[in-house]
């Protein structure tokens, strides 16, 4: 299977199966052990079977992660494609579940256009107002200082990306080239979306 990287489309479906694999490896390992030793000494009192059942403890935490990712859903493929006819020349993020405490919000796709950011959150009814203030708080921390605003609305979302697109020269031109010696090579708005990837599932 092809490696989908965070804030590409697909990112979720692609971490629901690495993390899938994952957990079935490492429940499978030590439960192995475990029937072996016990095949073998005839008890399960041995000390191969206590260790399999500490190292499980890796595999009920990878589980755990297992169920987090599925409740999490990913962005339709019609909306993806949709977005993407609207998208061109912009700088997108996709299926990144924001991260804040005790609120979180998966965000459909990000545009990051000069100092503006715009995000779509369609799932689970999303504090809007909070994943905005939370964009602009992260990117801030970093010293730069961008305008940010979620919609739930996918025909008000590609109208802006329309927006974006027909005025995207007078949008960048002024904007400060933001770089980072942390992540070379990441300039301007990449290194805006990167920020956000940084605090993304």
């Amino acid at each position: 299977m092809k490696k989908i990287h965070k804030g590409e489309a697909g990112y979720i479906a692609y971490e629901r199966f690495i993390r899938l694999v994952k957990s079935v490896v490492l429940l499978a390992l030590p439960l192995s052990a475990y029937a072996a030793a016990w095949i073998v000494t005839g008890t399960n009192k041995n000390m191969i079977s206590v260790l399999s059942l500490v190292c499980c403890i890796p595999a009920c935490m990878s589980i755990v992660s297992l169920i987090m990712v599925y409740t999490i859903r990913p962005l339709p493929a019609k909306d993806y494609e949709e977005i993407l006819r609207h998208a061109e020349g912009l700088t997108m993020g996709y299926e990144l579940y924001l991260t804040n405490g005790d609120k979180n919000t998966l965000l459909d796709a990000v545009c990051v256009c000069g100092n503006t950011i715009t995000a779509l959150a369609t799932y689970k009814d999303p504090d809007r107002k909070a994943a905005a203030e939370h964009m602009e708080n992260v990117i801030r921390a970093e010293g730069f200082t961008v305008h940010a605003n979620v919609m739930d609305s996918l025909p008000k979302f590609l109208e802006r990306l329309d927006s974006f697109a027909k005025h995207r020269d007078e949008l960048r031109a002024g904007v400060k080239e933001a770089k980072d010696s942390r992540i070379p090579g990441v300039t301007g708005e990449a290194l805006y979306l990167t920020y956000l990837k940084n605090v993304s599932l």
